[in-house]
């Protein structure tokens, strides 16, 4: 207790190997963003936990190579869930804080489900999301913590899949802030606390990816930025540009988007509790990150916290990339960034180096500093090499359609778009189409493999960090998200392997 009294245990039955209580299992941590398994209620009179049971996963073992240690010592056992095998299966319990048999809460039939978000809510209830193996139904239930049961408050369905998000915000007037995908771009909505919608509160071809963080909040509270008091919702968004980060507010009674931040650049924001001022730290590929604290208002600057004066990056001599659009074959605009070498190498075409990285909930063309910083191409380029990085379809911030081309089969419009991205580079004068290399790390590795395989007409070499080289050997979440299961999807598990 906070007085210093002892430690009290309040649950019970997870001491053998393969099950906890309060703990969040691999899959929640590793792909759900969610690191807790335990939530204590806001009068802190209950606490709400999950019970993870692993014992039916079959134990995996690693052996770390290159360790000094050998034998049990190099190695680690995990119950680890493969795509298309079997899952942790969870449940939620909850229990008063002075102990005693926990309650356990009505999840469905379908044990095996996932358990991405838990929120205790102002009146006391407690609320949580609940997803389907497949990720295309998350229901958003409250539950009665005396008996377990639950209700539906709203349900979300999607064709492609449902991207978690953190923007479920609920009010003191019992209605919440949600976000969706509904319309093929996450935006936020307000909802009556029975789940009715009231309206809908951004709309338009953009996304909104952060209601920001007030300082001084911790928990739910800090995953928004509400003043309830004066009807109004921070938020950053991609309205101006999909390689950029602004900060924005709306009424929560509907009407116009006011941008707030005006600087071009990517925006992490804190708000202050009294909803007057926040800290903006600011980059750009021409600006390195400077801290600024500035007017709610209207984004006005009242002083400066941090601004960069290192004299070392000036002797660097890094050149910001050009930050370039395409279009595809068929209409689709692309966003690449290219790293031309100094002019003692003359105006091309030149031997190209292509950086991937290609996969989803990812983007690596934005309007920020660490592209700039980017020592590797800055590097590359100062040896004579032109550098080009490109967000192909599947990559984030676009929209779901424009990532969900690659449900079912990663690889496919990934690498053809990569290739496009060549050839258009080639037609500008700029690469030497009979010296283009390609490189990448994770699903750029596996981008990096398939591109030469698919591609070797166009990629001449590569260099290849942390593939994926076949889906099945992946955990459950990630993958089936995107490909299903390798029971469901044989050809596509297949077709999507370098090897």
């Amino acid at each position: 207790s906070v007085d210093g009294g002892a430690p009290r245990q309040i649950t019970s039955g997870a001491r053998g190997t393969g099950k906890t209580h309060g703990l969040a299992e691999y899959i929640a941590q590793e792909e759900m963003g969610r690191g807790s398994g335990f939530w204590w209620s806001r009068d802190g009179s209950h606490i709400a936990f999950t019970e993870v049971d692993e014992t039916h996963i079959p134990v995996y073992r690693i052996v770390h190579q290159g360790k000094d240690q050998v034998g049990e010592g190099a190695q680690e056992d995990h119950r680890y869930p493969f795509a298309g095998e079997a899952n942790a299966i969870v449940r939620l319990g909850v229990v008063p804080v002075e102990g005693g048999e926990p309650v356990w809460m009505d999840l469905g039939d379908d044990d095996d489900i996932y358990l991405p978000r838990v929120n205790w809510m102002p009146n006391g209830e407690l609320w949580a999301q609940i997803e389907n193996r497949e990720q295309t139904v998350l229901d958003l239930v409250r539950f009665d913590i005396a008996t377990g049961a639950h209700s539906t408050v709203l349900r979300e369905t999607s064709d492609i899949w449902i991207n978690l998000h953190n923007m479920f915000h609920p009010l003191d007037s019992g209605e919440f802030i949600w976000a969706s995908e509904r319309t093929g771009f996450t935006h936020l909505y307000l909802h009556d606390g029975d789940g009715s919608l009231i309206r809908q509160l951004t709309d338009g071809d953009w996304m909104v990816d952060g209601l920001s963080g007030v300082a001084g909040l911790t928990g739910d509270a800090g995953l928004a930025a509400v003043d309830e008091s004066n009807g109004q919702i921070y938020f950053t968004a991609t309205k101006d540009s999909p390689t950029e980060r602004q900060l924005y507010a709306v009424p929560l009674s509907g009407g116009a988007v006011q941008r707030i931040t005006n600087e071009p650049g990517m925006h992490l924001v804190t708000i202050d509790h009294k909803f007057k001022n926040f800290v903006d730290s600011h980059s750009s590929i021409d600006v390195p990150p400077t801290i600024t604290l500035r007017s709610l208002n209207d984004g006005s600057q009242i002083r400066t916290i941090h601004e960069p004066s290192d004299p070392r990056i000036d002797s660097l001599g890094l050149e910001p990339p050009e930050l370039v659009t395409l279009q595809t074959d068929d209409g689709v605009t692309l966003h690449g960034a290219i790293y031309s070498p100094p002019s003692e190498f003359g105006d091309g075409p030149h031997p190209t180096i292509v950086y991937v990285y290609g996969g989803p909930h990812a983007q690596v063309v934005d309007n920020h500093w660490s592209m700039t910083a980017s020592m590797r191409a800055q590097y590359l380029r100062s040896q004579g090499y032109l550098v080009f990085m490109l967000d192909n379809r599947g990559s984030a911030r676009r929209g779901l359609a424009f990532e969900g081309v690659i449900k079912h089969q990663m690889g496919r419009i990934e690498v053809q778009d990569q290739v496009e991205g060549v050839r258009w580079l080639v037609d500008q004068g700029l690469a030497d189409p009979e010296r283009v290399g390609i490189y990448g790390w994770s699903y750029g590795g596996f981008m990096t493999l398939l591109c030469l395989a698919q591609a070797s007409d166009v990629f001449k070499m590569g260099v290849v960090g942390a593939p994926t080289v076949h889906w099945d050997g992946y955990d459950t979440h990630y993958t089936e998200r995107y490909m299903g299961t390798p029971q469901s999807n044989p050809d596509g598990y297949a077709n999507s392997s370098p090897v």
